[in-house]
């Protein structure tokens, strides 16, 4: 159900849905990045969301003692030196491509509360179809000389 404004909410899972799984350095899937760019630029509010966001996901077996030890030394566990790595890979690639303002990390556990989640695990996202299918238009991956061209819609600006 769209928020009282009438936005509608998209959550969309990062790997194996916006990017290739299992790839390094990050490569989007085909028309991902069209459909981040329309979808903004149409006024909904995304909302991304991926184990990178949340450190939650990758400590849910950490010990007792690794906070213990943190305080005590100051270095931090190698799970978490992998989940900021990770994040920082995530957000380092959607800066680079120009989309990181266009969504909202979800950094709370669980799934963000959204009109549409987008996520290989239920269904592989074919970004195409899925823009046709809620009338999204969508342009070249790259529109003029920048990357920097993809500006949020006047809905999806207000955060």
């Amino acid at each position: 159900m769209p928020a009282p404004d009438g936005t509608i909410s998209l959550a969309l899972d990062l790997d194996g849905s916006l990017v290739e799984k299992d790839v390094t350095p990050l490569r989007w899937r085909p028309k991902a990045r069209e459909f981040v760019v329309a979808a903004a630029a149409a006024g909904f509010k995304l909302w991304l969301f991926s184990c990178r966001c949340a450190v939650a996901c990758v400590l849910v077996d950490a010990e007792t003692w690794d906070a213990d030890d943190f305080w005590r030394s100051g270095r931090a566990s190698p799970d978490l030196e992998k989940s900021w790595e990770l994040y920082e890979e995530m957000r380092s690639f959607l800066v680079a491509e120009g989309v990181w303002h266009l969504m909202t990390p979800w950094t709370a556990p669980g799934k963000p509360f959204a009109d549409f989640i987008c996520d290989d695990r239920s269904e592989l996202p074919d970004w195409g179809r899925l823009a046709q299918e809620i009338g999204l238009p969508l342009g070249h991956a790259y529109p003029g000389t920048s990357r920097q061209d993809a500006q949020p819609g006047p809905v999806a600006a207000v955060r």
